[in-house]
């Protein structure tokens, strides 16, 4: 909870509270009282692409990890959002990612 608590305390659902990754993950998404909208992805980060569909594109810019250091290569296709993940993530039952500002 001490890396994903942005994501949960103080939080509310968003406007899009669950979805699931083009490979079949669920994805919770809550809006933090800092502003930010949050993608929690269940189960174990694997390295490669991790592809949320149906989000919108302002959503793209500065997507970071929680728990993990810097700025995450993404991009925007169509309306699926494509997040590039290294080797060295950090274990752990759930990810969360900040998505946008």
């Amino acid at each position: 909870m001490a890396i994903n608590g942005a994501a949960i305390y103080g939080s509310r659902p968003w406007e899009r509270a669950e979805g699931s990754t083009r490979d079949g993950r669920e994805v919770r998404f809550t809006l933090g009282d800092d502003g930010a909208v949050y993608a929690i992805v269940l189960g174990e980060a694997v390295p490669g692409e991790l592809v949320i569909p149906g989000l919108p594109g302002d959503l793209a810019g500065n997507v970071t990890l929680l728990g993990h250091e810097g700025v995450l290569e993404c991009r925007y296709e169509g309306s699926e959002l494509r997040i590039r993940l290294s080797d060295n993530l950090p274990a752990g039952p759930a990810h969360t990612f900040r998505l946008g500002g």
